[in-house]
């Protein structure tokens, strides 16, 4: 195909599409294969495979929405695979499909003065630039939610009718399907987007039919939740209890204070760790001062005055603005990760409105780079030199930190010393990748713990354990963010007991030491079974 013969919005999605393609499938030969966590990484892998073995997210494990873990789910099973490898295909995937989004929307903002290969210089570059912000891999589909977001708002600004709505209806619900909380973002910003478009001269029953349209299509998106509320037996209470637990708790993080720029010394840091530090938290400052920047901007401009790019930007400060409670509410990189892609679309649109689309965007990429330089995994191994060693995941070899690589090998270690556990060990509190590792199911339901239960959850997570106990069991009980209430033995003491109670620590001095080192407790469930 030659894109030259094209029409310009026809070049735009050859453009992004082959861009979103290309970069992050280069990418992705290069340094698939560097990286591993435990943790939140292995609450998407062990979801996924668990819906291959016919369970259900929520109900039958702790788990996001279900949409991520069958999208990866259906790619596992396409490949044949239900490895490492295939479930960072699957994320690969949706990286690719909304990169496409963004970068389209991104071009259909720039002048049509800009030659073709300026157009294609920039969709390479912006694409380089999400795809690096798209880490960790595993978060994809939260990464990605977000774009959808900005197009979803395109999509009320641009038209007011009903199809236009009924398909920004039909996102939104597509978002909240791979988590509530970005229906939840969606929605705030899909208000805020209806008061402005009021505000500006749209009637209330102008846009009644069209936002009857719009939560059609939210509900019929979403369905795929609601079918299995109705047909999947104990769903419907474990969806509500969801809800309920999340709303109990007050927070869906451990909470970090903000890195405001102007905290950090650079006589105690030197000055270029200062200046890295300064960079980090001007993004975070920039999450809520650029989106209410673009509001006043564009507050006494009307509708139809708007260009594609004012519009574009006008998507980004409404997405912009909820999705800043994602990064604050654990203010660390990676939820900044998680909350900066409207903002760095909006970025990339003031660029083409400064008719230096490519300079923006290149300037953005150099810019990215030094931010994730320690973040990323392939800038932290090729770029700053950190060392990764090298472990067997799923018949591949995957390049890790060495504390990771370390607390994998000793429980390697543990379970090859004991085979019979193999199939029948919990990895406590946060370790649901060894799970995925050796394909085995986790004794209870939560297969990640970070906050504190009430006496009610343990007791049913007691009759789990007693049912059916395992013979290996490991734990982890270290101190997250070095607060002493964070260790599992604190927030799950009624368990915590149990197992003191019904297991024994493993003997030997080399368990031990290696225990020690990794920061793992193991134990051996008694024989006979004194379980109750």
């Amino acid at each position: 195909m030659n894109p030259t013969t094209l029409p310009l919005s026809k070049q735009n999605v050859f453009l992004a599409i082959s861009a979103a393609i290309v970069v992050p499938g280069i990418l992705f030969l290069f340094s698939w294969h560097i990286g591993f966590d435990l943790a939140d990484e292995g609450y998407f892998w062990y979801g996924a495979q668990r819906v291959l073995h016919g369970e259900l997210p929520i109900r039958d494990y702790m788990s996001y929405d279900i949409g991520r873990y069958y999208w990866a789910a259906a790619v596992m099973q396409a490949l044949a695979d239900s490895g490492i490898h295939a479930t960072r295909v699957s994320a690969l995937l949706f990286q690719c499909l909304t990169i496409s989004v963004a970068l389209f929307l991104c071009l259909w903002a720039m002048p049509s003065t800009q030659s073709l290969t300026k157009r294609l210089l920039f969709a390479l570059t912006a694409a380089l630039t999400l795809t690096l912000w798209m880490t960790p891999y595993y978060k994809a589909f939260d990464h990605g939610s977000s774009i959808l977001m900005v197009a979803m708002l395109v999509l009320l600004l641009k038209s007011i009718n009903y199809k236009t709505w009924l398909s920004a209806g039909l996102l939104l619900g597509a978002m909240a399907m791979f988590g509530r909380n970005h229906g939840v973002y969606g929605a705030v910003a899909a208000f805020f987007t209806l008061v402005w478009l009021l505000l500006h001269g749209a009637g209330i029953r102008e846009t009644a039919r069209p936002a009857a349209g719009f939560i059609f299509g939210v509900l019929l998106s979403f369905s795929p939740t609601f079918l299995l509320m109705a047909w999947a037996p104990g769903f419907t209470e474990a969806f509500i209890e969801s809800i309920r637990a999340l709303i109990k708790a007050g927070e869906t993080n451990i909470a970090l204070p903000v890195p405001w720029p102007w905290h950090f010394d650079p006589r105690m840091l030197g000055w270029l760790t200062w200046a890295l530090e300064f960079l980090r938290g001007s993004m975070f400052v920039s999450l809520l001062l650029l989106p209410a920047l673009i509001v006043l901007y564009l507050s006494r401009r009307r509708m139809t005055q708007l260009s594609p790019a004012q519009l574009l930007l006008l998507a980004t400060a409404f997405a912009g603005i909820p999705y800043s409670h994602y990064a604050y509410s654990r203010a660390d990189l990676t939820h900044l990760a998680l909350a900066i892609f409207p903002l760095l679309m909006a970025l990339m649109t003031i660029g083409s409105m400064l008719n230096r689309p490519l300079l923006k965007s290149t300037g953005l990429l150099l810019i990215s780079i030094w931010a994730l330089s320690d973040f990323q995994p392939v800038l932290d191994r090729y770029l700053k030199k950190q060392q990764y060693e090298p472990v067997q995941i799923s018949g591949h070899t995957v390049f890790t930190l060495p504390g990771t690589a370390k607390r994998i090998a000793r429980a390697n270690a543990a379970l090859e010393r004991h085979p019979e556990a193999q199939q029948s060990f919990l990895a406590l509190p946060d370790m649901p990748s060894l799970h995925a590792m050796y394909q085995a199911k986790m004794a209870t339901w939560e297969i990640y713990s970070l906050f504190a239960r009430d006496a009610a959850f343990e007791q049913e997570e007691l009759k789990r354990l007693g049912s059916q106990p395992p013979k290996m069991i490991l734990i982890s009980n270290h101190a997250l963010d070095q607060r002493e209430e964070f260790r599992y033995s604190q927030f799950h003491p009624m368990i915590y007991a149990w197992i003191k109670e019904n297991y024994s620590q493993a003997s030997g001095d080399d368990v031990q030491a290696e225990s020690k080192v990794a920061e793992l407790e193991i134990y051996l469930l008694n024989e006979p079974s004194r379980t109750r």
